[in-house]
This record gives structure tokens, sequence and C-alpha cells, in this order.
């Protein structure tokens, strides 16, 4: 966020992984997801996260501080190059931090 002040600082994860993230289903792409991270810009703390399918890639708030959007690709969730590039389109999503 860049005005009145930073309040957060925001990350997110381009490749998905799988969730809960303990080993247990690395064979099943079904269960990897992304994570869009908030980190709070004084105490470095993760504030909140939000599961997202796709990968996430080029990340920007708006200069009231309200909104965060993200690019997203991969919407298939594929795991190979062939896979990954099958949909025409993907899409943006956008996050409203009053809500």
């Amino acid at each position: 966020q860049k005005v009145p002040h930073t309040k957060y600082v925001f990350a997110n994860a381009e490749l998905p992984i799988p969730q809960v993230n303990d080993g247990r289903d690395l064979e099943n792409p079904d269960a990897y997801y992304t994570m869009f991270n908030a980190v709070d810009a004084e105490t470095m703390d993760v504030a909140w996260q939000v599961i997202v399918d796709g990968n996430l890639d080029n990340t920007d708030a708006d200069y009231t501080g309200r909104f965060v959007a993200s690019t997203c690709y991969n919407s298939e969730k594929g795991m190979t190059l062939a896979d990954t590039m099958r949909a025409e389109r993907d899409w943006a999503v956008v996050f409203d931090l009053e809500a």
C-alpha cells in the first residue's frame, strides 16, 4: 500500500504447493493451491492469507489502499508447460481490503 502510509506488504506465491504442506499430498496436484499473503509492515508478522487457484504473478495496490490486484495464470492447475498454457485467457484477482 502506498498512502497515507504502508500498512501491509503484499507477497503472493507464484507457484502452487500442497495445502497442508506436510508431504502427504505431493503426488496429488488437485490439493495444490497458491497463497496470497499480507504482512504487517511494522511488525513483519503475517496479517492474513487467502488461498487462490492458479499461479499469482504481478501484484499492486491502488493509491487509496483499499484494493489490491494480482495477475493470475495457470487456471488449469497444470504441472507441465503444455498443461499450464492450455487456456487462452486467465484472470486477475482483486482483494477489497475493507471487506
